[in-house]
């Protein structure tokens, strides 16, 4: 009788028999843990770093809006500082072509034009800004050489709220000594009572 030849498998055999067994058997028992197992307790502080992370994943409810610092104001935007989104060479379609916080409160401001009183004034002609009271809740605001048609008006709130009820309306006054300016007039809301309040006037 012949004897059977025995021959020892190669290491190559070894690792292909052991692939096949760990394939079969799922992921789950090759690393030891079973499906679905792992949860908050099995991590450790600080293991999740960004690169295990999946770009685009982290959506807002994930996000605890009360863990996050307060951002710091921004000297600049897009590298432009904050005079400049404001202020322009000149007189630009689609730029502010002017703007001023007056002080209406009836004590700042006289009769005759003057710039007592404004707080920020910026004309994009680079001319002067001025203004003056009319008369109780009435004052007139003018940038000139500006070839602004129209303006806003807001009225600035007290940091206590004393202005909150005041309503402001403007329109811009033609012929006459006034001609050009903006006339301003603020009002209570509820009775249209006029009254002296602070304002801040734009012009778009």
């Amino acid at each position: 009788m012949t004897p059977t030849a025995r021959r020892r498998p190669s290491a190559s055999l070894v690792v292909a028999s052991l692939a096949l067994v760990v394939a079969m058997g799922g992921t789950g028992y090759a690393a030891g843990v079973a499906n679905n197992s792992v949860g908050t307790a099995q991590l450790k502080n600080d293991a999740v770093t960004s690169a295990k992370i999946k770009n685009d994943t982290i959506v807002g409810a994930d996000v605890k809006e009360s863990s996050l610092a307060r951002v710091p104001d921004a000297a600049k935007v897009g590298g432009v500082g904050l005079n400049g989104l404001l202020r322009t060479q000149g007189c630009q379609r689609g730029k502010l072509l002017g703007f001023v916080r007056v002080n209406g409160d009836g004590a700042a401001l006289t009769s005759a034009y003057g710039t007592t009183g404004l707080e920020i004034p910026y004309s994009c002609t680079g001319g002067q800004v001025e203004a003056r009271r009319a008369s109780q809740g009435r004052h007139l605001v003018r940038f000139v050489g500006n070839p602004a048609a129209f303006a806003f008006t807001q009225v600035r709130f007290d940091a206590d709220g004393a202005d909150e009820a005041a309503c402001s309306t403007v329109k811009r006054v033609q012929g006459g000594p006034d001609d050009g300016a903006f006339s301003v007039t603020t009002f209570d809301c509820s009775t249209d009572a006029v009254v002296d309040v602070d304002f801040t006037i734009l012009l778009p």
